[in-house]
């Protein structure tokens, strides 16, 4: 991924480099409930995190496994395409933006005349592509997209917030109904091997997380997935406590990473004791 930029004068540029291949989320060591979203028949994923966080590189990798192990029409909008999907058991249109579509809105509604069952848009960045996407997903469709926010509950309320006050009633409604789940991730230096390992928070919408996007308490979410393990949920306190376990991070280090410290620090003291106890 190249970006060409004038400095003092003179031309300079930023390179990040991208794999040739696709890794698998097990390669990614991406939690393994993120398979089923791939397994749904309808609705919206997103995938949030700060640039750089590996968004892309996690949705190229669904959509492999989508395209490895499923027969289904996938179109991809992409601003720019960075992984080229090969047809394997699916068949893949990938465009994009300004170069084979005007906008992602535009190429959303274009796209439901082909007969997509997969749909990935490239980013929500505006309310045109919301609003399309959402229709996608209410209309039989499997979307996945992205978001600049640092949390699941955040991309929530960073989607309805695009609209005004008349229509984010209308909006927490279609979210309710149509939203899947979303994965927050961030990248943490691993010291045992001089790699990154992405920090994981996940969000599963079920009835619960539904009644809390429409009736406009986005904030109680929190609560929702700290019970909801069995049903693939992860907080971020939860994820870091693995990470500490396994020597990525030192607890000192985590504390300040944490929303909750408190549950972190109750998630910690599990661990150990599961520890201490499986060592008698």
């Amino acid at each position: 991924r190249v970006n060409i930029y004038r400095d003092r004068g003179n031309v300079s540029f930023a390179i990040r480099l991208l794999d040739n291949e696709f890794q698998t989320l097990e390669q990614l060591n991406l939690p393994e409930q993120l398979r089923n979203f791939i397994a749904m028949p309808d609705g919206l994923v997103l995938i949030t995190g700060p640039t750089g966080s590996g968004k892309t590189t996690t949705l190229a990798s669904l959509i492999n496994q989508i395209n490895h192990d499923q027969t289904k029409h996938i179109i991809t909008i992409e601003d720019p395409i960075e992984y080229v999907h090969r047809n394997q058991q699916s068949l893949v249109h990938q465009r994009e933006l300004y170069t084979d579509v005007p906008t992602f809105g535009d190429a959303v509604r274009s796209s439901l005349r082909e007969d997509p069952d997969v749909i990935l848009v490239g980013e929500m960045r505006d309310a045109e592509t919301i609003r399309a996407a959402v229709t996608a997903a209410e209309t039989g469709h499997l979307v996945f997209s992205t978001l600049h926010t640092g949390d699941c509950v955040g991309a929530i309320d960073r989607m309805i917030g695009v609209f005004d006050a008349e229509e984010q009633l209308a909006l927490r409604q279609q979210l309710s109904m149509v939203l899947r789940g979303v994965v927050a991730q961030h990248l943490i230096k691993d010291p045992r091997t001089g790699g990154r390992v992405p920090l994981s928070e996940i969000l599963f919408v079920n009835p619960a997380v539904a009644n809390l996007i429409r009736t406009s308490k986005s904030a109680q979410i929190y609560s929702i997935m700290e019970l909801g393990s069995l049903e693939g949920m992860q907080t971020a306190e939860y994820a870091l406590a693995d990470l500490v376990a396994n020597g990525v991070l030192t607890e000192s280090q985590a504390m300040p990473m944490a929303r909750d410290q408190r549950a972190l620090k109750t998630r910690l003291d599990r661990l150990r004791g599961f520890e201490v106890f499986g060592n008698q």
